[in-house]
C-alpha cells in the first residue's frame, strides 16, 4: 500500500498571495447574456422538502434533502409524477447519517457508518432502467483514515477524496486523494498553493482552501471543483490518467481569519470574503455553474439563502462559453445529459413553497 506521511507544518510568513494568482474579471469572461424563461412543473408542493443535492438520471430528477422527513425523491420529469421516496429512519428504505454521489448515469445514496473511522459506505445505487427508477444495496471500501464519502467515482471504480477528510488540519499542497475500489491510497491530484487570504499571527493555513462542490461530466472521466468561500474552479481532466490535466480559472481567492483554539485551530471566512459558485451540474460535455457573488456578510444577512439566477456555463477544459440569466432566483440545477434542458429547484417566491422549473437550453 502506498502510504503518504500528513505532516502539518505552520510557517510563520504572511499568507497573503493574492499578487501571486491572476485574478480574472466574471463580467469580460462572459460579455453578452442570454435570458431564459422556466416552465414551472406541476408538482404537488408537499411532495417535495428541502434541497441539498439534485440531479437527473434518465428520465428521473432526484432530490437529496435533509430538514424534512425526506431524504430523497425521485420525480418522473415527463409529467411530474412522484415515483419513489426514501424516508428517515433505521427500517428498510430508510437512512440516518447519509451524503451523495452521482458519477454518470447512477446515483449513490450512502449510508455513513456511525464511527468515525470506517471500511465501507453502505448505498443505494438508483439507475433508469426504463420501466422506472429501481434500487439495489452494495457497499464501497475505504480508507480506515477517512471519515467522509467520495467526492468522485471514476469509470475504472476509483474514488477520489478531499484530502481534508485524511486529517482535521491537513497543511499539504495537494486537493484530492484517489484511491482504487479496494481502498489503496494510489495518488494525490491538484495542487492549491497560492490560493488564500489568511490573517492571525501571519499564519500558513491550507484549510481554507478545503471543502466545496464536485460535479462530473457524464461518461468521461472529467470533473470540476469549487469551493464553498472564494469564487474559483478547477478543471480535471483524468481521461487519459498518465497525462491527467488541471486548468484553474479564478475570480476571488478565499479571505481567512485563523484562530487558535484549544486542540486545533479554526478557520472562518472574513465578511468581505467572497461566496461564488453555490452549485455545479454537468451534461456530457459542460459544465453549467451557478453564481451568487456576495459576501460572507450579506450571506450571513441572507441566513444563508445563496439562491441566485444567474448560471455560467464553461466547456469540459474550463473555457467560458455562455452566461444564462434564469427569471427566478434558484438554489440548486440540475442538467439532462445532452444538454437540452436545465432543471432548477426553487422556493415560490410568494408562498415559499418548493418548486421545479425548467429551462430549456439554446
Amino acid at each position: 500500500m502506498v502510504r503518504i506521511l500528513f505532516v502539518i507544518m505552520f510557517i510563520a510568513v504572511s499568507c497573503s498571495s493574492s499578487d501571486k494568482v491572476q485574478i480574472r474579471d466574471l463580467s469580460k469572461d462572459f460579455p453578452t447574456t442570454i435570458e431564459l424563461q422556466g416552465e414551472v412543473m406541476n408538482i404537488p408542493s408537499d411532495s417535495l422538502d428541502d434541497c441539498l443535492y439534485f440531479d437527473i438520471i434518465g428520465n428521473y430528477g432526484v432530490v437529496c434533502g435533509q430538514y424534512g422527513s425526506r431524504i430523497l425523491t425521485t420525480i418522473d420529469l415527463n409529467n411530474g409524477s412522484i415515483n419513489k421516496s426514501l424516508t428517515k429512519g433505521r427500517g428498510p428504505g430508510e437512512f440516518t447519517n447519509f451524503n451523495v454521489l452521482v458519477s454518470d448515469s447512477l446515483y449513490y445514496l450512502m449510508q455513513i457508518s456511525p464511527t468515525m473511522y470506517h471500511n465501507t459506505s453502505d448505498y443505494y445505487e438508483l439507475c433508469d432502467c426504463g420501466d422506472g427508477l429501481i434500487s439495489k444495496y452494495g457497499s464501497f471500501v475505504v480508507s480506515d483514515s477517512l471519515y467522509t464519502t467520495p467526492s468522485v467515482l471514476f469509470s475504472s471504480s476509483n474514488l477520489i477524496y478531499d484530502l481534508s477528510s485524511s486529517t482535521p488540519y491537513y497543511d499539504g499542497s495537494m486537493r484530492c486523494a484517489v484511491y482504487d475500489n479496494s481502498g489503496e491510497l494510489m495518488d494525490s491530484i491538484g495542487n492549491i498553493l497560492d490560493l488564500k487570504e489568511c490573517y492571525v499571527n501571519d499564519l500558513e493555513f491550507n484549510l481554507a482552501n478545503f471543502g466545496g462542490w464536485y460535479s462530473k461530466l457524464r461518461g468521461v472521466d472529467c470533473f470540476v471543483f469549487c469551493p464553498f468561500r472564494g469564487a474559483y474552479l478547477e478543471f480535471y481532466d483524468c481521461s487519459d490518467y498518465l497525462n491527467k490535466s488541471m486548468e484553474r480559472v479564478v475570480y476571488s481567492i478565499p479571505k481567512m481569519d485563523v484562530e487558535v483554539i484549544e486542540g486545533g485551530y479554526s478557520a472562518r471566512p472574513t465578511p468581505d470574503c467572497i461566496v461564488g459558485f453555490t452549485d455545479i451540474a454537468s451534461s456530457a460535455e459542460n459544465y453549467y455553474c451557478l453564481y451568487v457573488g456576495i459576501t460572507q456578510e450579506e450571506a450571513v444577512a441572507r441566513r444563508y439563502n445563496n439562491s441566485s439566477p444567474d448560471v455560467y456555463l464553461y466547456s469540459a477544459k474550463g473555457e467560458p462559453l455562455h452566461h444564462y440569466k434564469l427569471d427566478r432566483d434558484v438554489k440548486n440545477i440540475a442538467v439532462t445529459p445532452n444538454g437540452e434542458y436545465l432543471y432548477a429547484w426553487s422556493p415560490n417566491e410568494e408562498t415559499l413553497e418548493p418548486q421545479i422549473v425548467r429551462y430549456t437550453l439554446p
